[in-house]
């Protein structure tokens, strides 16, 4: 398994309450012979042939060697590096997980989260131990696509991670569907006594503001950006797209006064960004 076999991109985590980034997602992207894979695809296929603990290594060790090209205030944001459950009890897997934490950004490794996602079946039971001791070194547990089925709410209350991250279906379209936005509601305000909770697949400002309305503060989408390279460029695009929510919002809480100095100031630190963006 070579390195070559993996890119990393990176995909933004938004406080929207704040209209500030929170922290980044790696996303793994298989390639073989120049055509890019399906990653669940590719890591059940991993997983199948006992190389899953191989894979999630690698993937891990490149993603956070390649946060290293972002600017330095970037790099010490929680990073959600996602992982299969069977490498959490793989020995070799978490040596290098062991390895990699103590040497994020000077020992803080509780910029380091583990994302557990669900490409196979798994009992969540058999992972408690694990996770106590991830936990011990400072690293924090999400689990992904939550939703409100059996086996999500079985994994969130053995495991009781520090990040729900919720699956897509419960959030694309929910700015048009009150109902499903009520039993969302009440169901984030549970959970909420435990984890934080992120919304996955926010595409549209509608439904960003459904998601808010849930009581959700952080978010994760296209609308804000689609997975970047991991450069100084690509991040500032990124705060380009925060910060043009931001001016957005100010409008609307200043009744659409244009004059108003909230507004001037946050458009003036728009084109700053824009201008930085071109300049290179």
């Amino acid at each position: 398994m070579r390195r070559g076999a993996l890119h990393i991109v990176y995909q933004p985590i938004v406080d929207h309450a704040a209209t500030a980034l929170f922290g980044w997602e790696a996303l793994a992207r298989p390639v073989l012979h120049g055509t890019t894979l399906r990653p669940d695809v590719w890591f059940r296929a991993a997983h199948q042939c006992g190389s899953a603990a191989r894979a999630d290594a690698l993937s891990l060790i490149l993603a956070v060697t390649h946060l290293s090209a972002f600017p330095r205030e970037v790099r010490a944001k929680p990073l959600f590096v996602n992982v299969l459950p069977s490498s959490l009890t793989d020995e070799a897997y978490v040596q290098v997980l062991e390895t990699v934490a103590r040497q994020l950004t000077g020992g803080l490794s509780e910029q380091l989260v583990v994302e557990i996602v669900e490409y196979v079946d798994y009992d969540p039971a058999a992972l408690r131990e694990a996770v106590r001791r991830l936990r011990a070194l400072g690293v924090r547990i999400a689990l992904d696509d939550v939703g409100t089925d059996h086996a999500s709410l079985k994994a969130f209350t053995l495991l009781r991670p520090e990040f729900v991250k919720l699956d897509r279906s419960l959030i694309q379209g929910l700015s048009a569907a009150p109902a499903r936005r009520q039993g969302l509601a009440e169901w984030v305000r549970q959970v909420q006594a435990v984890s934080v909770v992120i919304a996955e697949g926010v595409e549209t400002r509608q439904d960003l503001t459904a998601v808010r309305e849930t009581g959700i503060t952080l978010s994760q989408g296209y609308y804000w950006s689609p997975p970047v390279a991991p450069d100084g460029r690509a991040y500032i695009a990124v705060e380009i797209e925060i910060k043009r929510h931001a001016l957005f919002e100010t409008v609307r809480r200043r009744a659409g006064c244009l004059t108003h100095p909230d507004v001037i100031r946050t458009s003036q630190e728009l084109d700053s960004l824009i201008l930085r963006y071109y300049r290179g």
